[in-house]
C-alpha cells in the first residue's frame, strides 16, 4: 500500500509540475508561514510554505523549547476558494524538549490532530450541509468523498440535541412518513412540537404498540394532538391521554370532498360522455380564487351540464363549509351541506359525509384551536425533498439529526 495520502499524491504528482506555476491569485496571510511558491490547476490551487518560527511549547511539559529537531511536512485542504480548492504544502518545525526528552511539532493551521482539513473547511461542508443538498453532490464540490463529508457531519451531530424537556411539551404534530429503507417497516413515525415547529424525533416504525409506548414514556403532559385521519393515531392517544383534544388536519378533511368531487366528476364523464378532463383544474379550484378567464370558462362548462353544476356546487358548499370560521356557523353549513347532498343524491359526497361523521366532534377542534397539521406536512415535504435527492437514506439515526439540523436550524460548531 502507498504511504502517500489523497493530498500529497495529487500535490506531488500532478499540482507541483512545472506548467502549473503561477502568480499568486490569492494572498496566503499566515502567522509565522512564508509562502514560498505557487501552483494552479483547473481544479486546486497549490501553496507551498515554511515555518519562520524560533521557538515552540512543549505539549508534554508545557515548557518554551528553541532547539530544533527537523521539519515535518504536511498536505492540508486549507479552504475552498470559489470553485477551486486550495491545498497547503506545509513544512512545520518539530522541537526538541531537554527536560522531558520528547519532540513536539508547532501547530501553526487550525486543524485537528491526523487531519487533512482545516477547522475552517470542514465547516463550510457542514454549513453546504444545511442547504438540501445530498452527500455526494458535497463531496464532488470540495473534492472529497462521501464517507468524509458523512464523517464529518457525525463528528458534530452530537451537538444536535433537542433541548426543550419532553414534560414541558403540551402540542403535538404526528404524521408518518416513508423516510428509511427498512426491513422492519416501511413507513417511519414523525413527532414535532406544534409550538415550537420543531421535529422531536423519528420513530423506526409506526405500528401502534411502538408510539404507545414511546408517547407513554416520554411525553406525559399532552393537551392536543393534531393529526390526519388514520385512526390508530387516535386510539393511541385517547388511550393514554384523558383529556387529550385530537385535532383533524384541515386538508385532509377537505381532500376528501376534493376526491368525492372528481370521482362523481369521472362517473359523468363514462355515463354521459360529459369532456372534463383539460379542465378538471378549474372545475376543482375554488370558484373564487379563478381568473376572470377561468370564471368565463367555468359558467360555459356549468351551463351546458346540469349534473355537472350540481356536484360543483356541492364541492363548493363543502370548501365553505370546512374554512375557519366560528363553531356555530360550521355546523349550519355543515347542515346545509348534508341536506344539499341528501336532495340531490349524490353518492360520493355521502361517503365524504359518513367519514366526517366519524370524526364530528374532532372536527369542531378545528374551530376552536388555532392548530394545524400543516407544520408537519411542511416538514414532511422538506423530508421527501431530501431523500429524493439523495436516493433514500438508510441510517434513521443519522438521516434524523440531518432533517433535524435543516430543519430545526441548528447552529453547528466545528470543534
Amino acid at each position: 500500500m502507498s504511504n502517500y495520502n489523497t493530498n500529497k499524491r495529487y500535490f506531488e504528482t500532478v499540482l507541483s509540475k512545472k506548467e502549473n506555476i503561477c502568480k499568486m491569485e490569492i494572498t496566503l496571510d499566515i502567522a509565522n508561514i512564508i509562502i514560498t511558491q505557487c501552483y494552479h490547476d483547473i481544479s486546486y490551487i497549490g501553496y507551498e510554505g515554511k515555518s519562520t518560527t524560533k521557538s515552540t511549547i512543549c505539549k508534554h511539559c508545557l515548557k518554551e523549547i528553541t532547539r530544533f529537531k527537523q521539519y515535518k511536512t504536511t498536505y492540508t485542504i486549507y479552504a475552498k476558494y470559489n470553485s477551486k480548492i486550495i491545498l497547503l504544502k506545509l513544512s512545520s518545525k518539530q522541537y526538541y524538549c531537554q527536560d522531558c526528552k520528547k519532540t513536539t511539532t508547532e501547530k501553526l493551521i487550525d486543524k485537528g490532530e491526523k487531519k487533512q482539513k482545516t477547522k475552517n473547511f470542514t465547516q463550510t461542508i457542514i454549513d453546504t450541509l444545511q442547504e438540501n443538498v445530498s452527500y455526494s453532490m458535497i463531496a464532488r464540490t470540495h473534492k472529497i468523498s462521501v464517507s468524509n463529508v458523512i464523517r464529518c457531519f457525525d463528528e458534530v451531530s452530537e451537538q444536535i440535541k433537542v433541548s426543550k424537556d419532553k414534560d414541558e411539551i403540551k402540542h403535538i404534530s404526528i404524521d408518518e412518513l416513508r423516510f428509511v429503507k427498512s426491513k422492519q417497516a416501511n413507513y417511519q413515525f414523525i413527532i414535532v412540537d406544534t409550538t415550537t415547529r420543531k421535529i422531536q424525533e423519528i420513530l423506526e416504525d409506526r405500528k401502534q404498540s411502538v408510539i404507545k409506548e414511546h408517547l407513554k414514556n416520554n411525553y406525559k403532559n399532552i393537551q392536543t394532538v393534531s393529526q390526519d385521519l388514520w385512526k390508530p393515531y387516535k386510539t393511541v392517544a385517547k388511550s393514554l391521554y384523558e383529556e387529550v383534544e385530537i385535532i383533524p388536519d384541515r386538508f385532509h378533511v377537505i381532500k376528501q370532498f376534493t376526491w368525492a368531487f372528481a370521482r362523481e366528476r369521472i362517473k359523468l364523464q363514462k355515463q354521459e360522455g360529459i369532456k372534463t378532463n383539460r379542465n378538471w383544474k378549474i372545475l376543482t379550484k375554488r370558484q373564487g380564487n379563478l381568473d376572470k378567464k377561468g370564471k368565463e370558462t367555468l359558467e360555459e362548462l356549468l351551463k351546458k351540464h346540469k349534473q355537472l353544476e350540481i356536484i360543483h356546487t356541492a364541492k363548493e358548499k363543502a370548501y365553505e363549509t370546512f374554512k375557519r370560521q366560528s363553531v356555530e356557523e360550521y355546523r349550519e353549513k355543515l347542515e346545509e351541506l348534508k341536506e344539499y347532498v341528501k336532495e340531490n343524491n349524490i353518492q360520493e359526497f355521502k361517503k365524504a359525509i359518513k367519514t366526517i361523521q366519524v370524526w364530528e366532534q374532532d372536527i369542531e377542534n378545528m374551530f376552536k384551536y388555532d392548530i394545524t397539521n400543516g407544520v408537519v406536512e411542511r416538514i414532511n415535504r422538506s423530508i421527501k425533498q431530501s431523500k429524493n435527492i439523495a436516493y433514500g437514506y438508510r441510517n434513521l439515526e443519522r438521516a434524523t439529526k440531518l432533517v433535524q439540523y435543516r430543519v430545526n436550524k441548528y447552529t453547528l460548531k466545528v470543534s
